[in-house]
């Protein structure tokens, strides 16, 4: 067993008899040989009755320590939640990744629970290494901590947002309506629909309606939908189910509409900000217009930001050059496809690592690039590009240089 695993056990051990967990809002943090393990109880328990909706706890989870987590290490903490005559609340699983801060950060939210009580929180950690091997799981000593509802004042204004969503072609219809009590007739509402990064995908200011949204042929997105009630004061609050993620769907597709999977290889670095991954597409391409392929990456911390693309792909097999990577750290990517058919029928966006995959990223590690790789063009040998096609004269870029039977990517500068 690594020696990680003996430090955080004994570290929970420590923590679980810390009288703080009966206390909301708390932060309970403990230090062993270097290994930190942090909680944060976020249950809000002094919010006004108009935000009921927001009565939930959350549970904050940081594990950190010293060299004993290797950058990239995978994570992944099973969670229960149950009151303490052994019912069972809520149970699920978050995955994470060791970042290159050597901390693990996860986030579960539990929405409103049924009843009062003392709530009981049990844990198991499991580690797995980047590069492969046996996994490690440690089991917590279980926890617990209050939980008691506002009690909500009889003349409290208050608002409940319901919905149902209706497939279209390449879109789809999100039926609402929004009930209120004690709420006066002229007070105003809005209703909007956010993709990821709040970008805003319809609206309406009716207390009930409709409004359409864009979804890929034959998929499925998932949007935000929020729902806001302002009185004539001028005070606003949501309404209950607000910022709720929902899953909208299209009709399906004909069945001679083609279909695509994509796959690709663990990438490469080649320089400290540089590198290549391969895909495969499957299906048949003649039947697009166009495919572009994207690459991007978390590792900035201020959201996706793409290292890589090629538009117009045309051939099954290849590799993507990736630039702008962080150097000396490891870059956790994904690759997304964008498909339109010769009709214009733009097809649901494809990503890799998926939901299939678990949406763990594939990881590229800079720091590993001790030397980096620089040639002078050679009039001898024969260049590609990445996208196969030959290059007379390949100039500044990543290529594929074959002379005789060997072929090697390189950066030409």
């Amino acid at each position: 067993m690594k020696n990680f695993t003996s430090l955080v056990a004994c570290g929970l051990m420590v923590m679980a008899a810390s009288p703080a967990f009966a206390v909301t809002k708390d932060q309970t943090t403990l230090e062993k040989d270097g290994v930190t393990i942090s909680y944060w109880n976020d249950f809000k328990d002094n919010i006004t009755a108009a935000d009921l909706n927001q009565l939930y706890p959350n549970m904050r989870v940081n594990v950190s320590g010293n060299d004993n987590f290797g950058v990239g290490t995978k994570g992944s903490i099973n969670w229960t939640y149950e009151y303490t005559d052994g019912t069972i609340i809520k149970e699920g699983t978050n995955n994470g990744t060791i970042g290159n801060d050597k901390t693990f950060h996860t986030y579960i939210g539990l929405g409103v629970l049924p009843k009062n009580g003392d709530v009981e929180v049990r844990l198991t950690l499991t580690l797995t290494p980047a590069e492969g091997g046996e996994a490690t799981e440690i089991e917590y000593a279980p926890f617990t901590f209050n939980y008691t509802k506002v009690v909500v004042p009889e003349d409290t204004p208050q608002a409940v947002f319901t919905w149902e969503v209706v497939p279209g072609d390449a879109s789809a219809n999100f039926v609402y309506k929004i009930t209120t009590e004690n709420v006066p007739e002229d007070a105003t509402y809005r209703v909007w629909i956010d993709a990821p990064g709040n970008v805003t995908q319809g609206e309406s200011t009716e207390k009930e309606g409709t409004i359409t949204v864009p979804v890929p042929a034959g998929g499925q997105v998932t949007y935000w939908v929020k729902a806001r009630v302002t009185l004539p004061s001028g005070t606003a609050f949501n309404a209950t189910g607000n910022d709720t993620g929902v899953v909208f769907k299209a009709n399906p597709l004909p069945a001679d509409v083609p279909t695509f999977t994509l796959t690709c290889s663990n990438p490469q670095p080649v320089t400290k900000t540089s590198g290549t991954v391969d895909y495969t597409i499957t299906g048949d391409l003649s039947k697009t217009s166009n495919v572009s392929m994207f690459v991007v990456t978390n590792v900035f911390g201020n959201g996706d930001v793409e290292v890589g693309r090629i538009d117009n792909v045309t051939a099954n097999e290849g590799t993507i050059a990736l630039t702008g990577l962080k150097p000396d750290v490891v870059n956790d990517i994904w690759v997304k496809m964008d498909v339109t058919l010769t009709d214009g029928t733009k097809l649901e966006q494809i990503q890799y690592p998926g939901a299939a995959q678990g949406w763990q990223g594939l990881s590229i590690n800079t720091d590993s690039v001790s030397v980096t790789e620089i040639v002078t063009a050679d009039t001898n040998v024969e260049y590609f590009n990445l996208q196969g096609v030959k290059v007379a004269n390949p100039q500044n870029g990543l290529y594929i240089r074959v002379q005789g039977n060997k072929a090697t990517k390189v950066l030409v500068k």
